[in-house]
C-alpha cells in the first residue's frame, strides 16, 4: 500500500513539475499565481505532500492548463486543454547553434508570453557565442516565420536534411547566400547558389527579438 501511495504521489509530482515547464513557468512564477511560497510548489514537485487541497488542485490545474484528474493522475494526455498558443503564448525549442550547428528538433521545452500574433512565431534557446553582443549566449530569440527575410536580417537556418540549425546574419549574393557572425571570432560560411537548393539550406524564420538573461 505503501508503495503504491509513494508511485501516486510521484506520479503526481512528474506532471505538475512536467506542465510548469511546458507552460514557461517557474516554481516561484506558479507559487506567486497561487498565492502560495516557492518552496510548498518544490514540495509537491518532490512529491513530499501527501494531501494537497482541492481547492489547491484546482487552481494549479487552471494555471497550468489542464484539469485536475490529470494533474493527479487519473487521466490520460487527452486530459491538458491545447490551448497555450490561443493565449498569446509561443514555443521555446531546444538550442539552435551560435558558432557550430545544433540538431534541429520538434522538442518544446516550454512556453513564453508574446504580445502579437503567435501565429507562425517561435522561439528557440541559442547555444554559442558567434552571436554576441547582439544575441549573447543563453538568449532566447523570437522568429517570425511569415516575414520576407532581406540581407543583413538575423535568421534561423536549418542546413541539409540532418536539420542542423544556426542563428546567423544572411548575406544575399548574386550566386549565393553568407551566414555571418557578429562575433569577428567566427569566419562566415559561404553557400553557392546551387549549395543553397541541393543541401538545401532553409530560413525558418526572421529574427525580430532577443530575450536575455539577466
Amino acid at each position: 500500500m505503501y508503495k503504491q501511495q509513494e508511485g501516486a504521489l510521484m506520479g503526481m509530482a512528474e506532471r505538475i513539475k512536467e506542465r510548469r515547464k511546458i507552460m514557461g513557468y517557474t516554481q516561484e512564477e506558479l507559487a506567486d499565481k497561487l498565492g502560495l511560497q516557492k518552496s510548498a510548489i518544490a514540495k509537491y514537485e518532490n512529491g513530499r505532500v501527501e494531501n494537497i487541497k482541492r481547492s489547491v488542485i484546482e487552481r494549479m490545474a487552471n494555471v497550468l492548463e489542464c484539469s485536475p484528474t490529470y494533474l493527479m493522475g487519473w487521466g490520460d494526455s487527452s486530459h491538458i486543454i491545447q490551448a497555450p498558443l490561443g493565449n498569446n503564448r509561443i514555443p521555446v525549442y531546444s538550442a539552435a547553434g551560435a558558432g557550430k550547428p545544433h540538431l534541429a528538433t520538434d522538442d518544446i521545452l516550454y512556453f513564453i508570453d508574446y504580445s502579437g500574433d503567435p501565429n507562425g512565431v517561435i522561439a528557440v534557446v541559442i547555444d554559442g557565442d558567434s552571436m554576441t553582443p547582439t544575441i549573447p549566449n543563453g538568449s532566447v530569440v523570437v522568429a517570425d516565420r511569415n516575414l520576407s527575410v532581406e540581407s543583413g536580417d538575423v535568421v534561423i537556418a536549418v542546413i541539409n536534411s540532418d536539420n542542423e540549425a544556426l542563428c546567423k546574419r544572411l548575406k544575399k549574393y548574386d550566386d549565393g547566400i553568407a551566414l555571418v557572425s557578429d562575433n569577428p571570432d567566427y569566419p562566415p560560411w559561404y553557400f553557392s547558389a546551387d549549395e543553397v537548393q541541393t543541401l538545401p539550406i532553409r530560413i525558418v524564420g526572421k529574427c525580430t527579438e532577443v530575450r536575455k538573461k539577466l
